[in-house]
C-alpha cells in the first residue's frame, strides 16, 4: 500500500513557514506590550488622573520617578508610556529648589535631560520634546547657539501645535538677545502664528512676562497681522506689545 506524504510538503511550503514565523513574532510583540502595560500601569493611570492638589506629593513622586527611569533603562519607546513618564519627570523637576537643595536640583535636571533625550531617540520629529530639551538646557545656563538650534528644530517639526508653542515661548520669554537673533526666523514665525491664530487668552499667556529683547519681534509681527485680528485686539482692549 502506498502512503501519500504530500500533505507534509504542503504544510512546509515557504508561505506557511513565513506565516508561522510572522505569527510567532506578533505573539512575542503582543506579550511584550502586555508586560509593559502591566509594569507601568500606575504610571499611566496617575499621569492622567492626578489632581492639582496631589501633583506635588513627594511620596507619590518618590514611587513614580524610579518607574519613569525604568522606561529609559528598558529602552521603551511606546508613546503613551514615554509621555506618562515625562509627566512625572517634569513634576519632580518643578518641585526642586536650587538654593535650598542644589544637589537634588542638579540630579533632577540631569534626569530630565536624560529622559527627554531618550524620548527624542524614540521620536526625533517630536517638536514638543525638542522644546522641553531647550527648557532644561536654558535652566542649566544659556548657550545661545545650542538653544537656537534646539528651538529651531522644535519649530520645524511642530510649527503650530499649541503645547509645543507654549514650551518654546517659555524659552523665548527668557532668552537673551543673542539667542533670539540666532533663531530669528523661528521666533518671528512663532510670534506671527500666535498673533494670527491663537485665542486671546493664549496670546496673553505666551507673551506675559516677555523680555524687552522679545518685544521688537512682536512689534514687527503686528504689521503682518490681518485687519480682522487687529480689530479683535482693539475690541478686547488688548495690546500684544504691552508686556
Amino acid at each position: 500500500m502506498k502512503i501519500d506524504f504530500s500533505f507534509i510538503g504542503n504544510r512546509l511550503a515557504p508561505a506557511n513557514i513565513l506565516f508561522a514565523g510572522v505569527s510567532l513574532l506578533m505573539a512575542g510583540i503582543a506579550a511584550t506590550e502586555l508586560s509593559s502595560t502591566a509594569k507601568f500601569s500606575d504610571l499611566t493611570y496617575l499621569s492622567s488622573t492626578l489632581s492639582a492638589g496631589d501633583a506635588h506629593n513627594k511620596e507619590m513622586l518618590r514611587r513614580m520617578i524610579p518607574l519613569a527611569k525604568q522606561i529609559v533603562d528598558d529602552k521603551i519607546c511606546r508613546s503613551d508610556l514615554v509621555e506618562a513618564g515625562l509627566y512625572f519627570i517634569l513634576l519632580n523637576l518643578d518641585i526642586q529648589n536650587s538654593f535650598t537643595d542644589f544637589d537634588g536640583w542638579a540630579a533632577a535636571m540631569g534626569g530630565a535631560e536624560t529622559y527627554i533625550r531618550h524620548g527624542l531617540t524614540c521620536n526625533p520629529t517630536n517638536g514638543y520634546l525638542w522644546g522641553r530639551l531647550a527648557m532644561v538646557r536654558q535652566a542649566s545656563g544659556e548657550n545661545s547657539e545650542e538653544l537656537s538650534q534646539l528651538l529651531t528644530q522644535s519649530a520645524l517639526f511642530n510649527p503650530t501645535e499649541i503645547n509645543a508653542l507654549r514650551v518654546r515661548f517659555f524659552v523665548w520669554r527668557r532668552a537673551n538677545a543673542r539667542t533670539l537673533a540666532l533663531a530669528s526666523d523661528a521666533v518671528s514665525r512663532d510670534v506671527r502664528v500666535v498673533l494670527s491664530y491663537a485665542d486671546i487668552p493664549v496670546v496673553k499667556e505666551v507673551f506675559a512676562g516677555g523680555s524687552a529683547d522679545l518685544k521688537p519681534y512682536v512689534s514687527s509681527a503686528m504689521t503682518l497681522v490681518s485687519r480682522d485680528r487687529l480689530d479683535l485686539f482693539a475690541k478686547r482692549k488688548f495690546d500684544p506689545t504691552a508686556f
